[in-house]
């Protein structure tokens, strides 16, 4: 499966997959692999700007008059992933954002940043203690 476009391409929470065989996006502008999965035998990514794989959080907060909290999880998590090759290469950045990529090997380049970074994930509370008068 190729896909080839002058703008951008944006998979958020979909599939792109070639099966086992091979997987080609090539784009003017940026890839988006937002909550989403791109796959195939092997696959390549070639941006004329930017590669962004990010996963999605899902965040809650709740308040009462006497106490509040928030929660924060992953949703759904972003990947590329093939059992073949890999290459990734955007003009400016590669960013993934708590994604997964995996291959059996992989080549990744960028014009100027590659950044590999995390979610936080967790729940807090606010819950005054009552006082006995």
């Amino acid at each position: 499966m190729t896909i080839n476009v002058t703008d951008s391409i944006a998979n958020i929470g979909g599939v792109i997959d070639g099966g086992n065989g091979r997987t080609v996006l090539v784009v003017g502008e940026d890839i988006v692999n937002r909550g989403g999965a791109i796959a195939g035998g092997s696959v390549a990514l070639q941006a004329g700007r930017d590669i962004r794989n990010e996963s999605l959080v899902a965040k809650d907060s709740w308040a009462t008059q006497h106490n509040s909290g928030s929660t924060t999880a992953l949703s759904n998590t972003a990947s590329i992933v093939t059992t073949g090759a890999l290459s990734i290469d955007a003009g400016r950045d590669l960013t993934d954002l708590a994604g997964k990529l995996s291959a059996g090997s992989a080549v990744i380049t960028a014009g100027n940043d590659i950044r590999f970074d995390t979610v936080k994930t967790g729940s807090s509370a606010a819950i005054p203690r009552s006082t006995a008068a």
